[in-house]
């Protein structure tokens, strides 16, 4: 018999208390597996734990400090397992097989990981293999299963005290439980230079216990120990990835299918295709597979072929895929399908609560009043003496000072707010004041919309200006990678917002660097405060050479410039025009202005670039005319 694929082949003590306690459940029996059959578990699809991976091809990376990441995987494999008598399929041992793959992993201290993972197979059954005519044509049986061919079948004694395969299949189990650990050895995540490849070494261990039933191919007879060394490298859109060690368990043989002790091996590659609407699509292929020793048996050594898509939706990842076989070993099917998701939840830390008031001061009592043991009585204090007094009367309140204001927000009652305004300087819009969101969020709070609708102003009467980056910027407070995530949904909350009121998509981008291109030190509140910020760079203007911004786009956040089609300038998402739904955009140029130098007049040749012209303007003078300033007047009014 052989095997054979017929295609092209309160934190962290709860949690680990958890894990010991779902171990001792599990392994509370004798270290052996269930049942007295051959112990060869037909599952070799295990994705990895956790959201630093590929598929089942780990990185060299764990998440944030107490991150907890729960999982869940559901694969369909066809013919994974199939008795061969000579040359001649004769029953397939499994033809159909469901398998859920459940699995939590916690983060600690970036820089270990702890997992536990219990795959439970849902279904599967037994059925005929294909046939083969007098004429040498093939025949394909029913896929319906039928669990009676295994006591139809004669199996030939097995050499060396083995044992035949089983005449009874479960069609539902749990399988081998796994626990695994990952630890971070090195790697320059924090230390890397904007645009700079990123990589790390770390090395993971999976101890399998034997849960699974060894009658239904479901686990193995011992635990088992599987230690590996981890190595990845990140450039712009693509990762690869590369996982190898040793496994470590007992030998076991079911006519010429070997397990034991032997080699684990795994390499992937993802590329982020595209970006939409802020959400990453990756495509990723991966290799996977194991050879036992001595190594004389490498053609039925398993190897499969997954390729999958991938995408993040804030903090859901999901997987959709599939793949072959790549050879005929053993649990390695025709074909296998998969789809999965993973949650990361991590807790944010919250403002502490206010002390409780003091209790007030135990009851007193006058001994110069009749009555020893009489109270206080009200409007009485005592003097120095410890006698009740009447007090004498308060003095005058002082007078009402001025309702105290938060200059930087210019929310005063007692004076109006100054008008928004934005110039347009050292090729960036530079905004008289500073937006300001919901404490931790992306949400633009209503005090800022004044001045994002006089960018939204300048941008309309200013077509000239072709393309603008809208930056995000944070202090240190934090993580690198949580400042990148908030600075870069910031960024994006402006730009949408700058969308939904006309400005057309392919003027706009948007990124976040968190900390990493502050404007001063972050070494006091203030100079914090200055770093917290929205900056509106002009990366193209039409008659304007601007120098390259300062700040490089990290490469874990690329932006996407989106350039509408020829002769649609106001092209909005979705296919509505710029301005709101069902009213007719507005042309570029400001609002009201008249139309533009009739056909066949020589344009005006301006010496600087100056500025749009104010709303109500009149044309340019047709060829000829006396200019109506010199060059480089001061323009009547600032965009």
């Amino acid at each position: 018999m052989r095997a054979q694929s017929t295609s092209l082949r309160a934190g962290v003590a709860r949690f680990v208390g958890a894990t010991a306690c779902a171990a001792a459940l599990f392994s509370a029996t004798p270290a052996k597996a269930i049942g007295d059959g051959t112990a060869v578990d037909m599952n070799r699809f295990h994705p990895a734990p956790g959201n630093a991976k590929l598929l089942s091809v780990d990185l060299a990376d764990v998440g944030p400090h107490l991150q907890v990441v729960p999982q869940l995987f559901m694969h369909y494999a066809n013919r994974p397992l199939v008795y061969v008598l000579g040359n001649t399929p004769t029953v397939d041992l499994i033809k159909h097989r469901l398998t859920g793959d459940l699995s939590v992993s916690i983060a600690l201290w970036r820089r270990l990981q702890i997992a536990l993972a219990l795959p439970v197979t849902v279904f599967q059954c037994a059925g005929q293999a294909p046939t083969t005519g007098a004429d040498g044509s093939v025949g394909f049986p029913p896929a319906s299963c039928d669990n009676s061919v295994l006591q139809s079948v004669v199996f030939p004694p097995l050499m060396d005290g083995g044992k035949a395969p089983p005449q009874d299949l479960a069609s539902a189990g749990q399988e081998d439980l796994r626990l695994l650990l990952k630890g971070v050895i090195w790697n320059n995540h924090r230390i890397a230079s904007v645009g700079a490849p990123l990589f790390g070494v770390a090395a993971s261990g999976d101890l399998t216990l034997p849960t699974g039933n060894a009658n239904s191919y479901l686990g193995s007879r011992l635990p088992t120990f599987t230690l590996r060394l981890i190595g990845h490298l990140q450039f712009r859109r693509l990762t690869m990835a590369l996982n190898f060690g040793g496994l470590f368990g007992s030998v076991e043989q079911l006519y010429n299918i070997k397990t034991g002790s032997g080699l684990s091996y795994a390499v992937g590659v993802q590329v982020e295709m595209f970006r939409y609407r802020l959400f990453p699509f990756y495509a990723v292929a991966e290799v996977f597979g194991i050879t036992h020793y001595p190594f004389d048996s490498l053609r039925t050594s398993p190897a499969e072929l997954s390729l999958a898509l991938k995408t993040a939706i804030k903090d859901w990842t999901l997987f959709v895929g599939g793949g072959p076989g790549l050879n005929p070993g053993y649990g390695v099917p025709d074909g296998r399908v998969f789809i999965g998701a993973t949650y990361a939840w991590q807790k944010i830390p919250q403002q502490p609560k206010p002390l409780p008031p003091p209790p007030p001061p135990p009851p007193d009592f006058c001994p110069n009043l009749p009555g020893a043991q009489e109270q206080i009585p009200q409007g009485m204090l005592k003097d120095e003496k410890g006698n009740c007094v009447t007090p004498p009367p308060p003095p005058p309140p002082p007078p009402t000072p001025p309702p105290v204001c938060d200059p930087e927000k210019q929310d005063c009652p007692d004076r109006p707010k100054p008008p928004a305004t934005v110039e347009i300087k050292k090729g960036k819009l530079v905004l008289s004041e500073r937006i300001f969101f919901e404490f931790d969020k992306d949400t633009i709070l209503p005090i800022s919309f004044p001045i994002l609708d006089e960018v939204v102003r300048v941008l309309k009467v200013r077509p000239d200006i072709k393309r603008m980056r809208i930056e995000g910027h944070t202090d240190n407070y934090g993580s690198d990678a949580y400042n990148l995530d908030l600075s870069h949904r910031r960024a994006a909350s402006v730009m949408v917002y700058l969308v939904e009121h006309g400005i057309e998509t392919y003027r706009l981008t948007s990124a976040g660097f968190g900390f990493r291109c502050p404007l001063v030190d972050n070494d006091t509140p203030d100079n914090r405060a200055k770093n917290r910020r929205v900056d509106f760079i002009i990366l193209e203007q039409e008659g304007v050479q601007h120098d390259e911004p300062k700040c490089k786009v990290p490469p874990q956040l690329p932006t996407t410039i989106k350039k509408g089609p020829p002769g649609r300038p106001g092209q909005r998402p979705g296919g509505a025009q710029g301005g709101a739904p069902g009213v007719r955009p507005a042309t570029p140029g400001a609002a009201g202005a008249k139309p533009a130098v009739p056909t066949g007049a020589k344009p005006v040749t301006p010496a600087t670039p100056k500025p749009a012209a104010p709303v109500g303007a009149k044309p340019a003078a047709p060829a000829g005319a006396k200019p109506a300033a010199p060059a480089g007047a001061k323009p009547a009014s600032k965009p």
